[in-house]
């Protein structure tokens, strides 16, 4: 026991130079190797799928619209406020179309970087608490995580929410040596903030893991982690407030009320029963959770009989977010997406100290091919493995857009749930129109000719409400919704 003490007492001094000589070795860094691996297979196969319609149409719609309006603070949909969720990863995606061009990849390209960051930086802190060993096998579980590999290849805010609380966990860390450090928790906090509003107060969970642990302690007495704090505190406000000063009431009323309020404490019934947050952890990141709490269980058992370790950090990482999101009326499992690198790194100490053989082989060789034999299959067949219909709505962007003008009103005849959303993002991102709520298949007619485009979409089986009306028609496209044009004289 004592020996394993000394152990983690020289680990942040030695863990740069224990990487160092392995990359002396004369062959690549695994990590690396995981890295390579990793793009691969989150890049295959990407030009032929689609973008899901929830929510990442939605998000690349956004992205385009602040790039084309230059705009930082304000983000758009259809030309319109959103408040929905603050601007940086909008904006993000807008800085990478504006390089690669608006089209999937471009959409994609900032969380698949985000990814790879997050492998890396949760690397270095896994060097820092547990070991290189643990750090090596636990990323590669990271890697193979299908919740996390699947939002690699998406434009959804949830994994970049994970890179900038694994970044602030990392900041952390280093300014336990040098103080000065500390001061650069400001980025991260302040980032977090701006990706996901109050959700991005994660990032503080190093802030409980300090109280409770005596090696984590002496950071809370450096006023260079106080500056950072109050820095990143005040970058996170300043949307808020910009927004507020710019739209007043509505502004407040859409996002406290509607996002944060309603999903916390709302009185609106749920559409659905919220599971435990323990229930989202057992059936959405396997493989993670049992060897997570297998890992967990050995820290606690070696805490027992010390006053605590940097990787205390790693336990407060986990804990924190559940108690939160166990707090919350609305419980969804991405709200615990950035507990994913602890438990990733908690499933490698377990895997390393009861199967370490299984464990080097998982880092040295099993994880990268089996990355590269998925991204083999999403090349050589991406429908095989991803049945989503969006990439037949992307195939027909080209006769859409031919049919349509930019910006069109297009009358919807369909539901009024989930049906107009999907159709709604589709739309705005593929085809570069405005679908219009649902109405009856007679407005919807009186309205496409009214426009002068005589289209409209029709969700998949409400074909009938025209033949009723007695119009002709020709359908171009048909899923689960369908492009309609209109003939000129309307007769049948």
């Amino acid at each position: 026991m004592h020996a394993r003490a000394e152990r983690h007492t020289g680990r942040m001094g030695s863990a740069v130079e224990a990487q160092g000589r392995v990359l002396g070795r004369g062959r690549p860094h695994p990590l690396l190797v995981l890295l390579l691996a990793a793009a691969f297979a989150w890049t295959a196969g990407t030009t032929e799928l689609g973008l899901k319609s929830i929510d990442d149409c939605r998000y690349a719609r956004k992205g385009l619209e602040m790039m084309r309006s230059g705009s930082f603070f304000d983000a758009t949909w259809g030309g319109r406020p959103d408040f929905s969720y603050p601007p940086l990863q909008f904006w993000l995606i807008g800085r990478s179309m504006a390089v690669f061009g608006p089209n999937d990849f471009a959409a994609r390209f900032p969380s698949l970087v985000m990814a790879l960051g997050t492998v890396a930086v949760t690397f270095w802190i896994g060097c820092l608490t547990l070991g290189r060993r643990a750090a090596l096998a636990g990323v590669a579980l990271l890697a193979l995580t299908p919740m996390f590999s699947n939002h690699a290849r998406r434009c959804m805010i949830d994994l970049p929410l994970g890179f900038w609380t694994t970044t602030a966990c990392l900041v952390f860390l280093l300014g336990l040596r040098r103080p000065r450090l500390l001061a650069l928790f400001a980025v991260p906090l302040g980032a977090a903030l701006l990706t996901k509003g109050p959700l991005g107060l994660f990032a503080l969970l190093v802030l409980p893991a300090a109280l409770a642990s005596a090696r984590l302690r002496p950071a809370l007495r450096s006023p260079w982690l106080w500056i950072g704090l109050a820095a990143g505190l005040l970058a996170g406000a300043s949307w808020p407030i910009h927004e507020a000063l710019r739209h007043g009431s509505a502004f407040m009323r859409e996002h406290f009320g509607a996002t944060v309020f309603w999903r916390v404490f709302g009185k609106v019934p749920l559409p659905r029963e919220s599971p435990s947050a323990f229930r989202l952890l057992w059936t959405q990141y396997q493989p993670l959770t049992v060897l997570a709490a297998a890992g967990l269980g050995l820290l606690l058992w070696v805490r027992r009989r010390t006053r605590g370790d940097v990787s205390d950090l790693l336990v407060a990482w986990v804990v924190v977010p559940l108690v939160a999101v166990s707090l919350s009326r609305w419980r969804d499992p991405r709200y615990l997406y950035p507990i994913l690198p602890a438990l990733a790194l908690l499933s490698g100490h377990a895997l390393i100290r009861l199967a370490r053989p299984l464990a080097s082989a998982v880092a040295a060789w099993l994880a990268p091919a089996l990355l590269v034999a998925c991204g083999v299959a999403y090349w050589v067949s991406p429908g095989a493995i991803s049945t989503a219909p969006n990439a037949q709505y992307k195939a027909f962007s080209p006769v859409a857009r031919a049919e349509l003008p930019s910006g069109a009103l297009v009358p919807f005849i369909g539901g009024r749930d989930g049906d107009f959303w999907e159709v709604e993002n589709i739309g705005m991102w593929y085809w570069d129109i405005q679908p219009e709520p649902p109405c009856s298949p007679a407005a919807a007619v009186e309205r496409a000719r009214s426009r002068g485009h005589n289209a409209l979409l029709v969700q998949r089986g409400r074909l009938g409400g025209l033949d009723s009306l007695g119009v002709a028609y020709e359908v171009p496209f048909e899923a689960r919704f369908s492009l309609v044009r209109l003939a000129e004289s309307g007769s049948p």
